[in-house]
């Protein structure tokens, strides 16, 4: 099902396509971790995005990091995977800066949401960065690379197979200035039930006002996610 912005997933990599017969396998025909999975994600490029932002994957001219507590406030968090792009998983975020070593350094705590319907949360809160770490900092630039720790998506928040996977993901892009929509490329694995790798993955953050986006962004390019109730 296609509209404004929307495309068709991407052929999945042959080598991923063997780990996931080989999870179906594994796990009797019920489904693995992305049973249906079917596409590469799109590469972040750079373009314009939010109000008085841009969306970009790693700072550059033009770009510099907000000032602390600018962009602070509640997001929808998309993370586009390479097993099926249209399908993200999704979070409501909240935002938060403060003065880090070198300039403004952010803090986000991301809540599962209900993958049928991408607005009812479920489980716990996942914080990146852990509670104690150090805040991530933002280059001169705006650019940051955040290591979120391998943490276990619930079932619930799984678009593709409904059951709990585990993920140890980097997410790499930009906070530039004012903006209410930021974007970036990820990288991983999916480790447990079994390893698939995420490399060429992308992720959008984008501002809220009370009700989320639907379908949301997906990548740089803007391009969205399939429609809620379009798959099972």
């Amino acid at each position: 099902m296609s509209g404004p912005g929307s495309r068709p997933p991407r052929s999945l990599p042959w080598r991923a396509l063997f780990a996931l017969l080989a999870l179906a396998c594994s796990s009797g025909g019920g489904g693995g971790a992305f049973p249906d999975g079917g596409a590469g994600a799109t590469a972040g490029g750079t373009g314009s995005g939010g109000t008085g932002g841009q969306a970009s994957t790693g700072g550059g001219s033009g770009c510099s990091p907000p000032s602390v507590g600018a962009i602070d406030g509640s997001y929808y968090f998309a993370l586009a995977t390479t097993m099926d792009d249209t399908k993200p998983v999704v979070f409501a975020a909240d935002v938060t800066t403060e003065s880090g070593a070198a300039g403004t350094a952010t803090r986000w705590v991301l809540h599962p949401l209900l993958w049928s319907d991408r607005k009812t949360e479920v489980d716990a809160p996942i914080e990146l960065p852990p509670q104690g770490d150090s805040a991530i900092e933002l280059g001169a630039d705006g650019a940051f690379s955040a290591h979120l720790l391998p943490a276990e998506i619930p079932g619930d928040a799984n678009p593709f197979s409904h059951s709990a996977i585990t993920v140890d993901v980097t997410l790499k892009g930009s906070l530039c200035g004012a903006g209410t929509f930021f974007c970036g490329t990820a990288s991983g694995n999916v480790t447990k039930p079994v390893p698939i790798s995420l490399d060429g993955s992308t992720w959008t953050l984008e501002k809220t006002a009370g009700t989320f986006p639907e379908p949301p962004k997906i990548n740089c390019a803007m391009e969205l996610a399939a429609g809620v109730g379009t798959w099972k």
